[in-house]
Parts: C-alpha cells; sequence; structure tokens
C-alpha cells in the first residue's frame, strides 16, 4: 500500500508535554520529510476547543477532572503556541486546527495568517534539525523557489537564551538579509553574526537570503 500523508504520533493537546514529545517524533522522522510526502502530528490544539466535549487523556496528564476542560481556549502560553506553529511548520507536518474557526483569538488568527510563515510549511525542502545542545533544537530548510534558507530555533528550557544564528556565509561574500518571520522585521547583524534572543518555551523562525 501506498501513502503520501502518515500519522506518526498520539492524539496532540494543548499541554507544553505534547510538545517536546513531538519534538523527539520529529527528530526520529525527519528523513522522511520529503517532496509530496507529509509526516503528520495530528491537529493544531489553539483557538477555542472541546467545544462538544472532553478528552480524558488530556485531563489525567494535567491533573484535572475532565469536566474543567471543556470549551475552553487552549491551554498553551503565548509562546508555546509560536513554539507548536514553528515546529508544524519547519517539519512540514499538515497544518489542520483543532479548534473552532467560528470562535479564534486573535493570536490564532495571527498565528494562522501568516503568509511568510505559511510558505515554510508548503514551499521548502531538506528539513532537518542540525543541533540539539543545550536545550536548543535548531532546525534548517532550503526554500524550493528562491535562494533562501529558514532557520527555526526552538528553547524547550525554562529560562531565556541567547544564541547567534547558525547562517553560512553567502557566496562572493554578498551581504545576507536574515528577517524573523514571525514578526516581520530584519534582524541586525553585530560583529558578523546574527544574534537573537530566545523565551522560556519560545521559538524563533527566520528567513536567510540575498
Amino acid at each position: 500500500m501506498n501513502a503520501n500523508l502518515w500519522r506518526i504520533s498520539g492524539d496532540m493537546w494543548d499541554d507544553w508535554s505534547y510538545i517536546t514529545e513531538s519534538l523527539e517524533l520529529y527528530r526520529l522522522w525527519q528523513n522522511h520529510v520529503i517532496p509530496g510526502h507529509w509526516d503528520d502530528c495530528d491537529i493544531l490544539p489553539i483557538g477555542k476547543l472541546r467545544i462538544n466535549g472532553t478528552d480524558g487523556l488530556l485531563a489525567k496528564r494535567i491533573g484535572q477532572f475532565p469536566e474543567n476542560t471543556i470549551d475552553e481556549y487552549c491551554r498553551l502560553t503565548n509562546d508555546e503556541k509560536y513554539t507548536l506553529m514553528t515546529l508544524w511548520s519547519i517539519f512540514r507536518s499538515p497544518l489542520m486546527i483543532g479548534g473552532s474557526l467560528s470562535e479564534l483569538d486573535q493570536l490564532t488568527l495571527k498565528l494562522l495568517t501568516n503568509s511568510e510563515v505559511l510558505s515554510v510549511n508548503q514551499n521548502s525542502t531538506n528539513n532537518r534539525e542540525i543541533s540539539f545542545k543545550d536545550s536548543l533544537s535548531i532546525w534548517t530548510a532550503d526554500d524550493i523557489k528562491n535562494r533562501m534558507k529558514y532557520i527555526a530555533v526552538i528553547n524547550i528550557s525554562n529560562t531565556t537564551q541567547k544564541i547567534l544564528l547558525p547562517i553560512e556565509i553567502s557566496e562572493n561574500n554578498e551581504k545576507l538579509k536574515v528577517t524573523d518571520l514571525w514578526n516581520n522585521k530584519e534582524i541586525d547583524k553585530i560583529e558578523n553574526m546574527y544574534r537573537i534572543t530566545i523565551p522560556p518555551h519560545g521559538a524563533g523562525l527566520f528567513s536567510a537570503g540575498n
């Protein structure tokens, strides 16, 4: 039997532990992320969730009575929501929202309609983790249409981390333009390096090109 999409995880819900588990799964499955084929790590649990009932496994995991998890907005922090979307995008997991579309909050709408981030999910190749050290996971991918590289930095620690972006020198020493895709902001070059700050449980997603 042939397939171009396959589920690689159990049910995904809005607790940080599910995101860290997904990162481990992505690390195992990254060699299968190829054009025309999609590794599915389940829904995006953002927005208004469980409007018609609860999930016993989620309630048990977070130590809540099931009735306390019905018809509520996503329990992830804002930084964790950015991490969720960053990880799903750089890994090219299908983006299928699990929340109620008629009750979207402003942040969820922003996360789902960032065209540059969606392009990473839809138009990238060679997606892979290049480093995992000191609770920082760094992924890169190449744009299919343009000479551009994407970099995702995910901080799974409980502390803020400052790092230097691992961007290769372009050919002919041309100046690279590095853009923070979530904030649509160009990153300044300091001492020949691109310095960024990632909050606890947070993530950054960047493009680098000429």
